[in-house]
Parts: C-alpha cells; sequence; structure tokens
C-alpha cells in the first residue's frame, strides 16, 4: 500500500463519519430517512480493494485499523456505496489540489450546478 493509498483510508474514514452524522440529524429531526447507500467516489482502487477485502485488514492498516473497521462496516451495513471514478473525473479535486485552469473550472461549475455532466 503507498502512502497516496493511506492518505485516501483517511479521508474516507472521514467521510464516513461525517455520513453516519448526516444520517442521523436527519432522521432525529425527522426531516429524511435515507434508505439507500451515500455513494462515494473514490479514484485509489487500492482504497476500494482495502474495502472490499474481507478477513484481516492489510499490515500497513493496522495505524488507522479501528476507524478503518468503522468504514468497512459502515459498506456493510449499507450506509456507503464506494464506487470507483477516473482520477479525470474526480470532481472534488479542485477542493484538495492545484489543478489547470480549465479543468478547475470544469469542476468548479459541475459542483455548482452548472453543468449537467454525469459519470
Amino acid at each position: 500500500m503507498t502512502s497516496s493509498t493511506e492518505v485516501e483510508c483517511k479521508g474516507l474514514i472521514e467521510v464516513a463519519k461525517e455520513n453516519v452524522w448526516q444520517r442521523q440529524l436527519q432522521q432525529e429531526l425527522c426531516l429524511y430517512k435515507n434508505y439507500s447507500p451515500t455513494k462515494i467516489f473514490e479514484d485509489n482502487t487500492s482504497c476500494i480493494y482495502l474495502i472490499n477485502q474481507k478477513g484481516t485488514p492489510h499490515k500497513r492498516v493496522k495505524f488507522f485499523e479501528i476507524d478503518w473497521s468503522y468504514v468497512k462496516e459502515s459498506a456493510e451495513l449499507g450506509e456507503i456505496a464506494v464506487e470507483y471514478v477516473q482520477s479525470s473525473l474526480q470532481r472534488a479535486d479542485f477542493l484538495t489540489k492545484p489543478l489547470p485552469v480549465p479543468k478547475f473550472i470544469e469542476h468548479r461549475d459541475f459542483v455548482m450546478g452548472k453543468r449537467n455532466d454525469t459519470f
């Protein structure tokens, strides 16, 4: 596992925690009950592999194994669904890394609802 995979996994841990918190808040406020899993688009195939791996986690996961178990449990319970997306289509990249101006504008406009592109 590379260090980029470890960073992606840690990011996924935070997204899974936030997702559960949002679901619980919406349910407590009687606003919305979401029965379908929240889709999380991931461009790191190693991270996706670790989510779907059964049994003993990879030896490098031991540094964040408890939190990683939480993510795996969220996926198994159907709270999240991690799906692969090509790096070039990863819409959140404009928030996390420097991009060429045209790519930045494309992703920004999509997130802001100015484009009708889909995966």
